[in-house]
């Protein structure tokens, strides 16, 4: 769901921010099952998974030079780089009302054709609430994995490939996942 929880300032892009920015969000609106993460370093990082370990949150990684998994990030980052020359312009303490604006505006005002035109705010509110085994659902994660593992011939695949795929099809069983050939994401 194209919602957007947070978004955070800092003076570089490192562990200690993604794992304090993690922190706040899981804070404010709970911990999600799972994160879907790009690849870079500091999301794998000490600081960001000790967070994630906390709250069972499993982190999903796509295909290394994949852009068509990040499909939904990749928007969104090209909507927030819209915003950005009227950030540049600014000072620091200046950016995150600008900030503030601009997360209003893609959550509570924009009408989305594929949200049934209606804001991401309107289908964030309307999600249920998940009561889930965070243990078992990771044991069940795990034990599909080894599985999987096993089965794969995984030479010049990424090593993390059996964990996903077993985390997509553990989802995708409980009903909290679903592919759609061709869809949006």
């Amino acid at each position: 769901m194209p919602y957007r929880t947070r978004v955070t300032t800092g003076s570089r892009y490192d562990a200690e921010l993604v794992a304090a920015a993690l922190r706040a969000d899981i804070d404010k609106y709970g911990a999600p099952l799972v994160y879907r993460f790009d690849r870079a370093a500091v999301h794998d990082a000490p600081a960001a998974r000790a967070v994630l370990d906390e709250h069972q949150v499993l982190v999903l990684h796509g295909p290394p030079y994949y852009p068509g998994f990040y499909g939904q990030h990749e928007r969104q980052n090209r909507e927030h780089r819209a915003w950005a020359p009227t950030w540049l312009a600014l000072e620091r303490e200046q950016i995150d009302p600008c900030l503030a604006q601009m997360l209003d505006g893609v959550n509570r005002l924009w009408k989305r054709r594929t949200l049934d035109w209606k804001t991401a705010s309107e289908v964030w509110n309307q999600r249920p609430r998940l009561v889930i085994d965070r243990r078992a659902l990771r044991e069940e994660v795990m034990e599909r994995t080894a599985r999987i593992a096993r089965a794969l011939e995984c030479r010049g695949k990424p090593a993390d490939l059996a964990e996903r795929l077993a985390i997509e099809r553990t989802l995708e069983l409980k009903g909290y996942l679903r592919k759609e050939p061709g869809g949006w994401c």
